[in-house]
């Protein structure tokens, strides 16, 4: 399988340097440190151009469009901004302005409350209308005695959530919109009694009563947004208390297991004529009934090769699901453990027929294994075996065939936990040799596989046009980078200055947002990107 570079909309994240390093591993971009690659355009080939200022060859026409720019907050506190419509023009200079930031100061306060002038809390903006696809201009600060500052971007419209310190009380949001600084914007929560106080008891539902269960926890969810009560904790008694948002609507009730609590499953509350609730203001819920009788066992896993010897430190999840009934829905019972010097993980589950999941490091050898239907016992030792994982092959070469060595060859799968629904990212990296050449083992699955040459070698960043499926006999792959295009320019404050140590980054977001490439404008605010030309896509 052969591939060539794909290039299409692009997206320029820009990073404003806070002291700390902001580039990922084999993906540096530099003002200096390439490799010396030309002397005249008679050594760069059909469509290349040898730089006049560095000697590398790049693309003579970049026509990139679709360049979109994001900012985050700097040391001297802009706000992040994101920026669309941005093209590389044939003059190679692709000037950035940074967008007006305006800084909203005022104090938090409470309704009656006289005694705090302004309380503690955490604001976190985010603009309501997304201007890249899959990426959130969000902001954030923090309140103390003293008030606090938020810095927005002018102009744009954000929904703020304020989340007091003392957990007690839900998270409240208001919108903002603002073109200019303001001060004295004080923003007062409502007093605490104003908030919906729900209360409620659970029980363990036996053969012969109910029995009330202490140590769980209990929250609701409104449905159609990400709002959310307080989370409540039940007593000797069952007894929980959570407060809800002021706004009215159905909210869905959940339960779930505390850390080194009973054992329970988590799920979502039923009853028998409603799954939902109106909640509108003070409200007792009817009693929330665990269907399962308490009993639970001791299980041990032992996590071995195909030999038979141990391994340590595989993470193994053991879970179980429940049938949908009148009392909950989604019910999962779920324990976790790492595997010990002699392989063995000890879990506390329930009764019945378990699913076993060990998932390896992405650095071990070893692949991702799942085992429906095993039978736990106390008295026996279940033996879960792990089997190699399969391997990825390949070279890598520049759009002129020369063999590309030190890439950095990253693969990710995302892997969906099939009881929680739940997904994550599972991520292999190795580097080509010294004749281009990369062996990576991997997991089976769809894979995302990205290639980072070296920084000296001024060629851009390559990704999968589409989702690679890797069977049990693993792939192989001759990749082919693309022609590098250059975008180049100066990024200035609002009022002309120069912004100097910003990092940069580029992503292409046809096929979802990958990183590109990245670098850092110097003291004058110049920087440079290596990114690939349209002109040398396909398959």
């Amino acid at each position: 399988m052969r591939l060539q570079g794909v290039a299409g909309v692009l997206v320029v994240a820009l990073i404003a340097w806070s002291g700390c390093a902001a580039e990922d591993a084999g993906m540096a971009v530099k003002s200096t440190g390439y490799s010396h690659q030309c002397d005249g355009d008679s050594d760069c080939g059909t469509g290349m151009v040898c730089h006049t200022t560095w000697p590398i060859c790049i693309a003579s026409e970049p026509t990139a469009t679709g360049i979109a720019v994001t900012l985050t907050p700097s040391a001297d506190g802009m706000a992040t901004a994101h920026l669309d419509n941005i093209e590389v023009v044939a003059t190679n200079q692709s000037h950035l302005v940074l967008p007006k930031t305006v800084h909203i100061k005022g104090r938090i306060r409470v309704e009656n409350n006289v005694i705090e002038p302004s309380i503690s809390a955490t604001l976190v903006a985010v603009a309501m209308d997304p201007i890249i696809p899959g990426l959130h201009l969000r902001t954030q600060t923090t309140a103390d005695d003293t008030g606090y500052d938020l810095a927005l971007i002018a102009g744009v419209a954000y929904t703020v959530a304020i989340t007091v310190q003392d957990t007690v009380r839900p998270v409240h949001r208001i919108s903002m919109l603002h073109n200019a600084s303001l001060n004295n914007v004080d923003i007062e929560l409502p007093d605490f009694d104003a908030y919906p106080k729900i209360t409620g008891r659970v029980f363990r539902l036996t053969d012969e009563w109910k029995q009330p269960v202490k140590g769980v926890h209990v929250t609701g969810k409104r449905t159609g947004d990400a709002q959310q009560c307080t989370t409540g904790l039940t007593d000797k008694l069952g007894a929980y208390v959570m407060y809800c948002p002021l706004t009215v609507g159905a909210y869905t009730i959940h339960l779930g297991p505390m850390q080194d609590g009973p054992i329970v499953p988590s799920f979502q509350a039923q009853w028998p004529d409603k799954d939902q609730l109106v909640i509108d203001g003070d409200r007792e819920l009817p009693d929330i009934l665990i269907p399962h009788d308490g009993v639970t066992l001791t299980a041990n896993i032992r996590v071995q090769d195909p030999d038979g010897n141990p391994v340590s430190s595989v993470p193994v999840t053991v879970t179980q699901t429940l049938s949908d009934s009148d009392y909950c829905q989604n019910a999962l019972f779920r324990a976790v453990g790492v595997s010990d010097a002699d392989g063995m993980v000890q879990v506390d589950v329930s009764t019945g027929p378990h699913r076993v999941t060990a998932v390896p490091h992405p650095t071990s050898g070893w692949a991702i294994a799942t085992v429906d239907n095993a039978l736990l016992g106390p008295d026996d030792v279940y033996s879960l075996t792990l089997t190699p994982k399969v391997v990825l092959t390949g070279t890598v070469v520049s759009h002129k065939g020369t063999l590309q060595a030190g890439a950095r060859v990253a693969t990710r799968l995302e892997w969906t936990n099939p009881d929680t629904g739940i997904a994550t990212q599972q991520e292999y990296t190795t580097k080509t040799g010294l004749k281009g050449q990369f062996s990576l083992p991997v997991d089976t699955g769809s894979h995302q596989i990205t290639v980072t040459p070296p920084h000296p070698a001024a060629l851009p960043r390559w990704t999968s046009p589409s989702a690679l499926t890797i069977d049990k006999t693993g792939a192989s792959l001759a990749i082919e980078l693309p022609f590098p295009i250059l975008m180049e320019g100066t990024i200035r404050t609002p009022q002309g200055k120069t912004a100097g140590l910003v990092a940069v980054r580029a992503y292409d977001t046809v096929n979802g947002t990958h990183a590109l490439a990245n670098t850092t404008s110097d003291q004058d605010g110049h920087y440079h990107l290596i990114l690939p030309s349209p002109e040398s896509t396909g398959l």
